[in-house]
């Protein structure tokens, strides 16, 4: 792996107590959301092309998610979906059952983020008590990069904010995406591997087609063009402006 791309840190990485391990980094991160298998095994593909290295935030299990954890450049982390429990749908699961699930797909996992970032301090308490030790819920779209650390809760995990989100950034609510990279701060970025693979260059699209992911002849249909801009394009700026640093 050469220097530049050992700029691209896993989240288990990030120190408190030291800046410097990641100061000059960035960290790219992955919340799975039922994703496919072809989907996700596209998106493996392209990062194992640019050996970048990545944090997934897993939902369930697969072959192809099976896959992400036997290469080394990964790391799993998971992405727990307490939103059912929160909206009072009929037979939710506890929030116990939840974070066993996760445990159950993850054994050795420490870094988790909520699938629609629900959270709250009880529930960062049974996450440690589960040996989930690294929160990266936090998500801090315009602070500046440069000011963003990570930090201790109460609760006892360590506290890893993100600066920057795919479908954040599609309705024109992020930065840019190279802004991110030359910011010389603590740059954790959240991608999603159906938008990467849409290449979204809105949420519509998206919206449309999220209850039907077993239909893939869809979803090809509605996938946008490599050549035009969307997020896939942003992941592509991010790795281009690593480069040039």
């Amino acid at each position: 792996m050469g220097e530049k791309f050992e700029r691209f840190g896993l989240v288990s990485e990030i120190d408190a107590s030291d800046t410097a391990s990641f100061r000059e980094k960035i960290f790219l991160t992955f919340d799975v959301d039922w994703a496919p298998d072809f989907v996700i095994r596209d998106i493996d593909r392209l990062l194992r092309s640019l050996e970048l290295r990545a944090t997934w935030f897993i939902t369930h299990e697969s072959d192809a998610i099976n896959e992400l954890r036997r290469y080394p450049n990964y790391e799993i982390g998971v992405h727990p979906d307490f939103s059912p429990l929160l909206m009072g749908k009929a037979g939710a699961l506890s929030v116990q059952q939840v974070i066993a699930y996760a445990r159950s797909i993850a054994p050795s996992s420490t870094a988790f983020r909520c699938h629609s970032l629900v959270q709250s301090t009880p529930l960062l308490y049974e996450m440690f008590e589960a040996g989930f030790t690294l929160d990266c819920n936090p998500f801090l779209p315009f602070t500046p990069v440069e000011a963003l650390f990570p930090w201790r809760h109460g609760s006892g995990p360590m506290r890893i904010p993100y600066c920057w989100e795919d479908d954040t950034w599609v309705i024109g609510e992020c930065r840019s995406p190279q802004e991110v990279v030359s910011a010389h701060g603590l740059a954790v970025v959240d991608f999603h591997p159906i938008h990467v693979w849409l290449n979204s260059e809105s949420l519509e699209v998206y919206e449309g087609i999220k209850h039907d992911f077993g239909n893939e002849d869809l979803l090809r249909s509605k996938r946008n063009d490599e050549s035009q801009p969307g997020v896939l394009s942003a992941l592509h700026s991010m790795v281009d402006a690593v480069m040039v640093r």
